[in-house]
């Protein structure tokens, strides 16, 4: 990781659960977890939203450009 504005993926919309409303935000328990984005969870029923970080994104960019050339 280059630095914090790699890790944050901040909503302009806060996300909600369909049947309960707003959700939390959920705290990265690991650096692993900080390195996929920012997660949201509804407390009640446990659904949650990943709003990717831009170094996960670019890592997934590169992978889906490697896999297209090598699927010939």
């Amino acid at each position: 990781m280059s630095g914090l504005v790699d890790v944050l993926a901040v909503p302009m919309v806060l996300p909600s659960c369909e049947q309960h409303g707003q959700m939390e935000l959920q705290s990265p328990g690991t650096p692993e977890q900080a390195y996929c984005g920012t997660w949201y969870r509804c407390t009640r029923c446990g659904s949650s939203k990943l709003f990717t970080s831009p170094a996960l994104q670019r890592d997934l960019d590169h992978a889906a450009l490697a896999n297209v050339g090598s699927a010939s």
